[in-house]
C-alpha cells in the first residue's frame, strides 16, 4: 500500500497546485476586466482537488471517484489539445503555451497515476475473493 498512498498524496497535492496556479493566471490574465465569467468556466476545476482529497482520504470508501477523476482529466485534455488546433497554437512556443502544455503533461501522468491505483484496487479485490474462495471451499 506504500506506492498507493504516496500517488493518492500525490494526486491532491498536484490538483492543489494546479487549482491555485489557474486561479493566479485568471487573476494576472485578466486584470481590466471582470473575471466572472472566466470564473464560472473554470470552477469545475475545484471539484478535481475535493475529488483527490477524498480518495487520499479513503479510497475504499471513495473508489467510484477516481473513474469520475479520470474522464474529467480526459475531458481536460481533449479540449485543450482542441482548442489549440483550432487557435492554431500548437505551433506557437511561448511562455504562456509552454505552461499550458506542462499542466497537460502533469495531467496525463496524474490519469496514468489514478489508473495505477485502479489496477491496485482491482488486483486486492481479485485476491481478497479468491481467498474467500479457499476458506469456503476448506469448510
Amino acid at each position: 500500500m506504500g506506492i498507493s498512498r504516496i500517488l493518492r498524496y500525490g494526486l491532491f497535492i498536484y490538483e492543489c497546485v494546479r487549482t491555485v496556479v489557474l486561479a493566479f493566471s485568471l487573476a494576472f490574465l485578466l486584470p481590466n476586466s471582470t473575471a466572472i465569467p472566466w470564473m464560472a468556466f473554470t470552477a469545475a476545476g475545484a471539484l478535481f482537488p475535493l475529488m483527490a482529497l477524498f480518495i487520499w482520504i479513503d479510497i475504499d470508501r471513495y473508489k467510484s471517484f477516481l473513474s469520475l477523476y479520470m474522464g474529467g482529466k480526459c475531458i481536460g485534455i481533449f479540449a485543450f489539445l482542441s482548442w489549440s488546433v483550432i487557435n492554431r497554437n500548437f505551433t506557437m512556443i511561448t511562455i504562456f503555451l509552454s505552461a499550458e502544455i506542462l499542466l497537460v503533461v502533469c495531467d496525463i501522468l496524474a490519469l496514468a497515476a489514478a489508473y495505477r491505483l485502479i489496477l491496485k484496487i482491482r488486483k486486492t479485490e481479485e485476491t481478497t475473493a479468491d481467498m474467500q474462495k479457499e476458506e469456503v471451499q476448506c469448510e
